[in-house]
């Protein structure tokens, strides 16, 4: 399969997803009792609509003098860096966990979720990511385009009732990540910087990112059960998050499992960037 072109243009949006991350940065996959085998990927948004990122525009610094302007340099914008993000439904479940609070249901049947708390500001972190529902390249061939936000954190603001649908926002503040989603340090040789708050990542297929703790004695690791890989073993990237370093060899892929000959190190994380079959 070919690498895919890096001119296109897309519509709407497929799906968006908040993987959790740890303090280094790393995908927070639940550990025991949860499987070693099974992997994590996050969870997805229900009814995504759209992502307005405000990265702010560039600050103009002008000489002038003599009542015009001789020259004029481009600056970094100082405005805070978010994105506003609306979605469609409300969900309980997940925003119970991006705010870090929880939903209730020892009440009669009802289901219940506090809102305006004092946990406003103790929101969780994250990776986010979201893709457009269609995408073309110049020639007009299909792909997937997608934004790769690896250090957020989502704020939920519950919705006005009038005569509209309900519009959910979603605030996400980025910061700045020495570190990519897979394990691997930013550097000027392979990025051309040291720090980043997002990346575009165009794909032939649709992308997943699936996550594994290892625990010392697994040595097949199962991928999303949902979206198994494209048979093309190349567009399946291997990394160990916990070393920074991408697994060329020592393992078997195949479209729904991972089998290593050596077993990874207990508290490993292992992380695989794919393309799924729809």
């Amino acid at each position: 399969m070919p690498l895919p072109s890096a001119i296109g243009w897309g519509t709407d949006v497929y799906e968006a997803k908040f993987l959790p991350i740890n303090s280094e940065g790393g995908i927070d996959v639940p550990g025991y009792p949860e499987p070693a085998t099974d992997g994590f990927g996050g969870y997805r948004f229900n009814g995504p609509k759209n992502l307005t990122l405000n990265l702010g525009a560039p600050r103009a610094v002008t000489n002038v003098s003599q009542g015009r302007v001789n020259d004029t340099i481009y600056l970094p914008s100082t405005d805070a860096k978010t994105g506003e993000f609306h979605l469609s439904y409300i969900d309980q479940e997940l925003f119970s966990i991006l705010g870090s609070i929880k939903r209730r249901t020892d009440i009669g049947l009802a289901s219940i979720m506090p809102f305006g708390t004092d946990k406003q500001g103790l929101e969780i972190a994250g990776s986010f990511i979201i893709s457009n529902l269609a995408w073309h390249d110049e020639n007009g061939a299909g792909g997937w385009h997608n934004y790769i936000l690896p250090r957020t954190r989502a704020v939920v603001t519950m919705p006005s009732m009038d005569e509209n649908a309900l519009d959910v926002t979603v605030n996400l503040s980025l910061a700045s990540a020495r570190t990519h989603l897979w394990g691997e340090a930013v550097t000027l040789a392979k990025d051309g910087a040291t720090q980043l708050m997002g990346y575009d990542y165009i794909t032939n297929d649709p992308l997943n990112v699936w996550a594994w703790l290892a625990d010392g004695s697994e040595d097949t690791f199962l991928l999303d059960p949902d979206r198994p890989a494209v048979a093309d073993g190349d567009a399946l990237s291997l990394w160990n998050f916990t070393t920074g370093t991408e697994i060329t060899g020592g393992v078997t892929k195949s479209t729904t499992s991972l089998v290593f000959g050596s077993v990874p190190t207990d508290g490993d994380l292992i992380i695989a960037l794919y393309e799924f079959e729809l």
